[in-house]
């Protein structure tokens, strides 16, 4: 409730013609980003960003989410979103921060386009291959556009990591040093994940 309501206060400061939203687990990774994507920007499509997780039944897959977005500024104020949600209930069935952006886009006749979500943790040709978190492409581009590490030490990562590497099975039920465990793996996979973003972004400017 709290990250909606900022982001509305900021929203409204914004004073050039776009601005983007970026969680604290991601970050773009292709030089000259914010180029690309105003130029992917049209006179019917007004906002791109990534794609929520494709097993997410709560979350719309077919409109940009607020991990990593860029908003034409004047569409996005004449459409008037509010990015906190109604109210925690709520948030918990779905309608999360920024849960007005497709049904008003949508209904202004607007189009938003996806930075596709692809898993990394089982792609073996991805540089990110064996590391919780999930990189975003886009139509026309080789380069991974951005990256979310999967933040929660949740059971659904630790099982995503237990398959690849067959170290932690079942960890979380492991009495006392389960939880523990979770958070180690966690550390060690944040910290394989910023070495790897960091890695992409400077071999781009030698």
């Amino acid at each position: 409730m709290g990250h909606g309501e900022a982001l509305d206060i900021l929203a409204k400061k914004v004073d050039t013609p776009y601005f983007a939203i970026l969680d604290a687990d991601a970050t773009f990774l292709i030089r000259n980003w914010d180029r690309i994507l105003i130029s992917e920007l049209d006179s019917n499509c007004k906002v791109i960003g990534t794609q929520a997780q494709l097993n997410q039944k709560r979350k719309p897959i077919d409109f940009p989410l607020m991990f990593a977005i860029l908003f034409e500024t004047q569409a996005f104020r004449d459409l008037d979103i509010q990015f906190k949600p109604p109210s925690r209930a709520e948030a918990l069935k779905g309608r999360d921060t920024g849960y007005q952006l497709r049904e008003k886009y949508k209904a202004a006749n607007k189009t938003g386009k996806l930075l596709y979500h692809i898993y990394s943790i089982k792609k073996k040709d991805s540089p990110f291959h064996g590391i919780a978190c999930t990189e975003y492409k886009l139509d026309g581009y080789d380069q991974i556009i951005a990256s979310h590490f999967w933040r929660g030490a949740s059971s659904v990562m630790s099982e995503n990591i237990s398959q690849d590497n067959r170290l932690f099975i079942k960890t979380r039920k492991i009495p006392i040093l389960g939880g523990r465990l979770i958070t180690m793996i966690r550390r060690m996979q944040k910290k394989k994940w910023l070495r790897q973003c960091k890695k992409i972004v400077d071999e781009q400017f030698v």
